[in-house]
């Protein structure tokens, strides 16, 4: 298992972040991905705490952006804009993630950065890059992502050689229903979902849902021409893995540069009513 990596952080005081006092941290290991990533060396965590209040008043947010935000990082949290809940929910996707990293890099060098020793940062589409990692092995290159619904929020981040991009994405069961799934499922992913098992047909579809998010995120594209650019090839409901393949219009990108037979595994799994998918993104292409 991956070691923890991040400092523990002191909770004596009106503006210091409460934490979990048995981790340390803000965050645990998310147990529905355990056996992919101790197999990939994937650290995938979610946030704990889940009472947090909008008002910066109270000094907890501040606090939490004063202990794990990097310099360029605090200046943009100063500079955000809107809704106090959306930046409560920045701030939160961050210190996640954070933690997620310091899992990752922990396993690999040995020497854990404290979470301000990390930023990052949304490139031109809005997808999370790590810009700054102040660790002894200048080699070491990580890859994250983040993901919120319904105040849960999850983050999965891994530091292995050759891979290109990582994915998460969680959704409420619930939200997926038949008009979601007319706009979102091409026919011939609607005729898998009509083939699973009668039992697994409730949380699938807001499974597959996630994995075409996922999957895009692993990308570093995102949807951003449609949930049906990010085609569902197989369903393996036994093993909760989805094959997805992107579409020409995705492949036409030229960040990509997918070839016509490549396509990616994503691990599914639900909790209670909220579905989850991860998807890791190799060089060589290789199925994960």
């Amino acid at each position: 298992m991956l070691k923890s990596g991040s400092r523990a952080l002191v909770a004596d005081h009106r503006t210091s972040v409460k934490i979990n006092e048995h981790a340390g941290m803000l965050s645990a290991p998310w147990t529905l991905f355990n056996s992919f990533v101790i197999q990939q060396l994937v650290s995938v965590r979610r946030l704990i705490r889940n009472d947090w209040s909008d008002s910066e008043q109270d000094g907890n947010l501040n606090g939490l952006a004063e202990q794990y935000l990097g310099r360029g990082e605090q200046e943009t949290w100063e500079r955000l804009r809107g809704t106090a809940s959306r930046r409560r929910e920045w701030l939160l996707g961050r210190a996640v993630a954070k933690e997620t990293l310091c899992d990752v890099l922990a396993g690999c060098t040995g020497h854990p950065p404290s979470p301000a020793e990390i930023e990052i940062v949304a490139d031109q589409r809005g997808c999370p890059r790590v810009k700054a990692l102040l660790v002894d092995d200048p080699q070491t290159a990580s890859v994250v992502s983040i993901s919120h619904v319904g105040g849960v929020f999850v983050a999965a981040a891994c530091a292995t050689p050759g891979l290109r991009g990582i994915g998460i994405d969680i959704e409420q069961v619930t939200r997926v229903n038949e008009d979601v799934m007319r706009f979102a499922f091409s026919a011939s992913e609607l005729q898998l979902l009509q083939g699973l098992p009668a039992g697994a047909q409730a949380n699938w579809p807001a499974r597959l849902w996630c994995a075409k998010e996922a999957a895009g995120k692993a990308l570093g594209v995102g949807l951003f021409s449609g949930l049906r650019d990010i085609h569902v090839s197989s369903v393996n409901a036994t093993a909760n893995i989805v094959e997805v393949e992107a579409r020409e219009r995705t492949k036409e990108e030229p960040r990509l540069r997918l070839g016509p037979a490549e396509s990616m595994v994503v691990h599914t799994s639900d909790d209670g009513g909220l579905a989850a998918a991860v998807c890791l993104w190799n060089t060589d292409a290789e199925k994960t």
